[in-house]
């Protein structure tokens, strides 16, 4: 009996020395191991809000958890299944990430709230306003994490230090945009297009301007008929259209056919020619090659041969969508010239036209004085004084070559091109050739003081009669000589027409 008394004595010792040991235990953790306290987390973010749909945009703070965050819009609890990660991202909600919360209930979403439910109960973290309008496209941002050192706490709030992430971004519609090659040319006109837009399009729809459409992306259209066509795309994704128009972006047209036609065609040197253009397919620019070194950009131009020979002329013509080129060999013969020597004096009814003298150089030196300076010759130059004022003046052709040229207004072309204009008064030309003109002398009817000898021949003036010597030259000894004033005209030298001319 006694022994098993102590037996019991024994067993209640041991389990109250166990009991004991247990709270000692529990009394030391409690003291060197005390609870963490419950940290609520911080929080900021951005809102945008694109109809019922609202995007939370992480700005920075402490990651959190889906088990302690709700959201509410406008006061109602939003359900989990009405909350998702944008890019196919999930729990926990760190800085960087986005959320889109899916709110159904009254009106428009307004007063947002992120709400961190811990051991204190339900504490809002963050409140702001929903702005109105469609939110900007996302960016993808990669936002890199730095441990921490200090003494952690749950893990639900442990703060993560992060990169600075850019402004707030959400999704928006695309933004259309397109090029076309070739854009101008001729019809049939064949078009590719090629989509250029941004925001990731899963919709197209052209319209080329010209009735017909195509929803492919990247389309190629032919245009059958000439015209300015002005061409628009809409792209569109999951939030919504976005277009781009592009005003009178394609322009089909009809190639230009050149063809013209020359009148007269043939005749003495020097030979005045019309050219007239007759092409088709409406040219907008011109550019003839008359065959003798010199040219016109003038759509119906008139053109002086000074040398007999047989001339190719050509025709470029042009427009938005091409050219063509007309090239006709012979199109212009010109023959020589009849010359006849004149040997004029006496004359006071006697005039000379304006026009010009036209001479190749060929040798040095070569120089003229006009409008001031003088102009140095080159050989090969080919040379055209027009004489705008000829009321007085003075030419000399002789033995030593072009030694005189007088006038009060001229102009200086050399190759074709104006050089000086001004009072000419003198000139030295010693080498030369193909001398001609367009000068003609008139002499009215009934100039009694007048003597006029043609190749050798007199001639006399009469009341009913005026006398043109045109086209003055050289003669058959190689001189021309003029002299005018008012009154008076002297000329001896050569002419490549003569007549006499009744007037009533």
């Amino acid at each position: 009996m006694d022994r098993e008394s102590a037996i019991s004595k024994n067993i209640l010792l041991a389990l109250v020395a166990a009991v004991a040991i247990i709270l000692v235990v529990i009394v030391a953790v409690f003291i060197f191991f005390p609870p963490q306290p419950d940290v609520v987390p911080q929080f900021t973010a951005t809102i945008e809000r694109s109809g019922n749909t609202v995007y939370i945009y992480h700005d920075g703070g402490d990651p959190l958890q889906s088990s302690r965050t709700l959201i509410r819009i406008n006061g109602q609890t939003i359900p989990p299944n009405y909350i998702s990660f944008l890019h196919s991202q999930d729990w926990p909600w760190t800085q960087g990430k986005t959320v889109r919360v899916l709110y159904d209930g009254p009106g428009t979403p307004d007063l947002v709230e992120v709400v961190y439910s811990g051991s204190k109960g339900e504490i809002v973290v963050f409140s702001d306003r929903a702005p109105s309008g469609t939110p900007p496209t996302i960016a993808v941002t990669t936002v890199e994490t730095v441990p921490v050192t200090a003494t952690p706490a749950p893990s639900e709030v442990i703060p993560v230090v992060t990169a600075s992430p850019p402004g707030p971004v959400s999704p928006a519609p695309p933004q259309a945009g397109f090029i076309g090659e070739p854009r101008t040319g001729q019809v049939p006109l064949i078009v590719r297009f090629m989509d250029m837009s941004g925001g990731s399009p899963t919709a197209w729809l052209w319209n080329f301007g010209d009735g017909e459409t195509s929803t492919e992306q990247n389309p190629v259209h032919e245009y059958a008929r000439s015209g300015t066509y002005t061409v628009a795309l809409t792209v569109r994704n999951q939030f919504g259209p976005g277009q781009k128009v592009e005003k009178d972006y394609i322009k089909a047209g009809i190639l230009p056919k050149a063809q013209f036609a020359v009148v007269p065609s043939e005749g003495e040197a020097p030979l005045t020619v019309q050219f007239n253009d007759l092409s088709t397919g409406v040219p907008t620019a011109f550019s003839w090659d008359f065959g003798d070194g010199s040219g016109s950009v003038e759509q119906n131009p008139v053109h002086t041969y000074v040398k007999e020979g047989d001339y190719t002329v050509s025709l470029t013509v042009s427009n938005q969508f091409g050219s063509d080129t007309r090239i006709q060999s012979g199109a212009v013969r010109v023959s020589p010239a009849k010359k006849v020597d004149v040997l004029l004096s006496g004359s006071r009814r006697g005039t000379l036209s304006t026009g010009f003298i036209q001479f190749t150089v060929t040798g040095r030196p070569a120089w003229i004085k006009i409008g001031g300076a003088r102009y140095d010759f080159s050989p090969q130059d080919i040379v055209q004084v027009f004489i705008d004022k000829s009321e007085s003046g003075t030419i000399d052709v002789n033995a030593n070559g072009l030694t005189g040229l007088k006038f009060d207004a001229a102009r200086l072309f050399v190759n074709g091109n104006p050089v000086r204009s001004g009072i000419v008064n003198d000139i030295n030309v010693p080498s030369y050739s193909g001398l001609s003109s367009t000068l003609v002398i008139e002499i009215a009817p009934g100039d009694q003081t007048m003597t006029l000898f043609v190749d050798e021949g007199r001639i006399l003036s009469a009341p009913d009669q005026k006398i043109l010597i045109s086209n003055l030259c050289e003669n058959s000894d190689g001189q021309m000589s003029l002299r005018i004033i008012p009154g008076a005209l002297e000329y001896r030298g050569g002419a490549r027409g003569f007549s006499v001319v009744p007037v009533s």
